[in-house]
């Protein structure tokens, strides 16, 4: 049985190649009740960025890798969009760029990853996106008519202090695209939303792309939505597909009176502080 309070809404996350993901949309116009929300990731992952702009392949704003703009199926289908990320230029910096869509079809925010993913794992990984891409300089938390959600970027993911800084602003919900490794990824991807969702009391959504052992970069998969007391509310496998899962927001409220953690926190011994209450801080 599907709730329906209006604190309620179904939440779809693709992660899929273009031609997939085309039969897919398909699916989600025929349905009597389609996702108020869709994150779609493209078949591409961080490694794109970094050889797309080695070519000089970069990108105005919005841009899409699916022959439906983000835009368009948001109008369609009457959705929020979350669309992934991509490479964006702005003068001469680049940077790693989620776009989020009105259900009328409009860019309405755009969160540009702020935590550059520069790791070395001798005998297994090294990357350094900081060699190429600019970190952002803003966090994002988009007013939805369900409440305010949060907005991350894969590396984003590792960083306690974001999550908390959203929680604080009023989101319920925190949505990470992203495209952990295989190294990584198995011990990591899932226990890190649990973390999140867990520390804040609130619902964190992740979406991956599909893998594909083809590629230069492997990607985990497993897109996931977990919820605030850290169940797995949904959670794909490694192939190309769309989970569904229906997130009551009222969860939060009632996992947050239960366990009032938020009150119960010693101000007095430490605190986090919101950098966007500096004076002259740039919003």
């Amino acid at each position: 049985m599907e709730p329906t309070s209006s604190s309620c809404q179904k939440c779809g996350i693709a992660h899929t190649p273009t031609t997939v993901f085309q039969r897919m949309l398909k699916k989600l116009i025929a349905m009597t009740r389609p996702p108020q929300m869709l994150c779609q990731v493209s078949s591409s992952c961080s490694l794109f960025f970094v050889v797309a702009v080695r070519r000089r392949l970069t990108f105005p704003m919005p841009f899409h890798f699916s022959p439906t703009p983000p835009s368009d199926l948001a109008k369609e289908l009457s959705v929020y969009v979350i669309g992934g990320s991509i490479p964006e230029r702005q003068k001469d910096k680049l940077y790693n760029t989620c776009c989020v869509f009105s259900p009328e079809g409009s860019l309405i925010a755009k969160h540009r990853k702020v935590h550059l993913f520069d790791i070395d794992i001798p005998g297994k990984i090294a990357f350094k996106e900081s060699d190429t891409l600019t970190a952002g300089d803003k966090l994002t938390v988009v007013e939805t008519k369900y409440g305010k959600i949060g907005v991350g970027i894969c590396y984003d993911l590792r960083f306690p202090e974001m999550a908390m800084i959203y929680a604080k602003r009023g989101a319920k919900l925190i949505v990470y695209p992203g495209a952990f490794n295989m190294v990584t990824g198995p011990v990591h991807w899932q226990l890190l939303q649990q973390a999140r969702a867990l520390d804040n009391q609130l619902f964190v959504a992740t979406c991956s792309p599909a893998r594909d052992e083809k590629a230069s970069y492997t990607a985990w998969g497993h897109s996931t939505v977990v919820g605030p007391f850290a169940e797995v509310v949904a959670s794909a496998d490694h192939k190309p597909g769309i989970v569904y899962a229906d997130i009551d927001l009222k969860q939060v409220e009632e996992r947050r009176l239960n366990m009032p953690l938020t009150k119960q926190k010693r101000a007095d011994l430490y605190d986090l502080q919101d950098c966007r209450n500096f004076v002259g801080f740039k919003i």
